[in-house]
């Protein structure tokens, strides 16, 4: 989830919230809590591997029984993680249903549900702090 600089991220094992001043990044497995300047390139070693320049790709949307089909294939020579992109987007609603991406010889396909656009609290983007008491927190500030 994003809304200007502020961000949320969570998954089985990883956990991340930005509230544009800190960013935490937990690691469920280890007990463990990062805090680090939300600037920082460092903040998140797996999303950091994975970059997006517009300008490296070639753009393709197709109309399928699906929804819209948008699809971004890396042009030749680009050293970005991300070789393929294939978006589903919902006709009516214009929210996106679904990716499936190709990083390297890698795929893997994101569906996407309970989309919102806009109407977003700025209180989600807080990090729980007495959801995580007991792990270690680490300071990697000024990183």
């Amino acid at each position: 989830m994003y809304k200007g600089n502020k961000q949320r991220f969570v998954e089985s094992r990883y956990a991340s919230w930005s509230d544009g001043n800190r960013f935490y990044r937990v690691d469920k497995k280890e007990h463990t809590v990062e805090l680090h300047n939300p600037k920082s390139k460092k903040k998140d070693r797996f999303a950091s591997k994975f970059t997006f320049s517009p300008d490296n790709y070639y753009y393709h949307i197709a109309d399928s029984r699906e929804g819209f089909v948008i699809m971004l294939d890396a042009k030749p020579g680009v050293k970005s993680g991300i070789k393929h992109v294939k978006a589903i987007i919902d006709k009516i609603t214009r929210a996106p249903k679904s990716l499936k991406i190709k990083v390297a010889f890698f795929w893997t396909t994101v569906n996407i549900s309970n989309f919102r656009s806009g109407g977003i609290s700025d209180a989600i983007f807080n990090f729980p702090e007495s959801a995580y008491r007991g792990y270690e927190f680490i300071d990697k500030r000024p990183d």
